[in-house]
């Protein structure tokens, strides 16, 4: 075979540059973590930069509430890491990183008041979880104005009532998509997050769901022309009862939609009929793509 013909096994790409100042082409750095305590969030610099303090509320069972308070008070402290420490700098604090803190508001906060075996005496007791908790998050739609973010610690005794393999039923999903119905942002705790053994990259991760969900913009990537999108697309299967030729139905949900300026969170959610499969991934064909976007 002619060697002209063959093409390199790989090829390296360079890392590309994240930018922090949407003024100073100098502001730029491959490492986001390490960016952002050299310059700060690139929303800072901007007109949606975050005014602080994010205020947090908080809906926690009954008797949690001073555990989660101390908890998310930490967000506010530096701590050094210990898992892969040549990825994950020690962690600052949020105000250092993110240039604005976090605080939990004493008055926005509920305990939940839940019998665990009475819900697990109910014919779907995942359903009746779910319920009960979807309305302390409506409630709170009452003092929107008075919170940024929604807290909501589910402990390990409550994973019975997480999922439901035969429904395809998920808490997660679900109280999310109340929320979104409600304007209210949430973000979950789950005890692997209190009980991690790197709290450096527990905070570092926590901290930037805190700042991104409020709409912040901790960086963006640098030299991206003005008329590009970033899009994140998922599926979501329908109750397995309902089929089509013998495939699921699909819901295609599209989130996370940005600009190039890391702007434009949109939320998307359609019936889809995928056009071919591999294996369980769905497939759109080009007419449905074009839909979606």
């Amino acid at each position: 075979m002619d060697s002209n013909y063959l093409l390199p096994a790989y090829k390296t790409a360079k890392e590309p540059s994240l930018s922090f100042h949407p003024e100073r082409p100098s502001d730029t750095d491959i490492h986001p973590l390490k960016g952002l305590m050299k310059f700060g969030p690139y929303g800072q610099n901007t007109m949606a930069a975050i005014g602080g303090p994010i205020r947090l509320a908080v809906i926690c069972p009954r008797g949690h509430l001073d555990k989660i308070k101390r908890f998310l008070s930490e967000l506010n402290q530096p701590h050094k890491t210990n898992h892969k420490p040549e990825y994950t700098p020690n962690y600052p604090g949020m105000i250092s990183a993110f240039r604005v803190n976090a605080v939990v508001e004493d008055h926005i906060t509920h305990e939940l008041n839940i019998n665990h075996s009475e819900i697990s005496g109910k014919a779907n007791p995942h359903l009746a979880f779910a319920e009960h908790l979807s309305n302390v998050v409506r409630s709170f739609s009452k003092q929107r104005h008075n919170f940024d973010l929604l807290i909501v610690y589910l402990p390990d005794e409550f994973e019975p009532f997480f999922v439901d393999a035969n429904s395809g039923f998920d808490l997660h999903d679900y109280v999310k998509a109340e929320s979104a119905n409600n304007d209210i942002v949430t973000q979950f705790l789950r005890d692997k997050a209190l009980r991690t053994q790197c709290k450096s990259t527990n905070f570092w991760n926590l901290a930037l769901a805190i700042y991104t969900k409020v709409g912040g913009i901790p960086w963006k990537i640098s030299a991206i022309e003005d008329d590009v999108a970033f899009m994140g697309i998922s599926y979501s299967i329908r109750n397995n009862v309902e089929v089509d030729n013998g495939r699921p139905r699909f819901i295609t949900c599209c989130s996370q939609v940005f600009d190039a300026q890391g702007k434009g969170l949109e939320f998307v959610a359609f019936e889809a009929r995928p056009h071919s499969f591999q294996g369980e991934n769905p497939f759109l064909d080009r007419e449905q793509m074009a839909k979606l976007v």
